[in-house]
């Protein structure tokens, strides 16, 4: 299922205090490449390391694994700083899902009085791809990040040594997208409504 990307008018808001994600090494672990076939700039890959809370992504901090497409100067997480489109990166293989997270936040245009009078407001588009897997010890994955037109995902891959996708893993789950704070992924309301609106929607009558 893909998500909609959204556009609504919105003051973006950003964390100072970014967890970075901390590979685990060992034996217990498996090999994940995160790729996106998106050209846009910015793009933060996450570790929601808690559990789904009602429409919030995560009940704990989020943590940073990379800036795809990184042009900033912002070079401590595992991209490290460098303009690319992946990253490979060690993950926890102990029979837990593993739960990744893409929070797009785009400008787009500026409405209101270009000579100061008035309202003016800022147009942000935002889609949080969104999904989860169980590894395999000494396995190999792909994570693919993609945009179509208004619809962005996540889609997860078994693969060879060389990243080579065998198909999608069986236990991979693309979930719905969730308010994640830290990104200033779109207002809050607009998740807990939705998802107020699925709980409803699934009450038997």
């Amino acid at each position: 299922m893909k998500k909609v990307l959204v556009l609504l008018p919105m003051i973006l808001i950003t964390s100072a205090c970014n967890q970075k994600y901390v590979q685990p090494s060992g034996a217990g672990t498996a090999t994940l490449q995160i790729v996106t076939t998106s050209y846009l700039k910015r793009m933060w890959v996450v570790n929601y390391p808690g559990v789904v809370s009602g429409y919030k992504c995560s009940d704990s901090p989020r943590q940073v694994i990379a800036i795809l497409n990184n042009d900033s100067a912002n070079g401590k997480f595992s991209d490290n700083g460098e303009d690319r489109n992946s990253v490979v990166i060690n993950i926890p293989a102990d029979g837990t899902p593993f739960r990744i997270g893409v929070p797009l936040v785009q400008p787009g245009a500026v409405t209101g009085s270009p000579y100061g009078y008035g309202t003016v407001a800022v147009n942000y588009s935002f889609c949080v791809a969104h999904a989860s897997f169980k590894p395999m010890p000494g396995q190999f994955y792909v994570a693919q990040h993609a945009i179509y037109g208004g619809s962005c995902s996540i889609q997860i891959f078994s693969a060879n040594s060389a990243f080579q996708a065998t198909g999608i893993d069986p236990t991979a789950k693309e979930l719905d997208a969730c308010w994640d704070a830290d990104s200033g992924a779109g207002p809050e309301n607009h998740y807990k409504d939705r998802y107020e609106r699925k709980q409803q929607n699934s009450v038997v009558r």
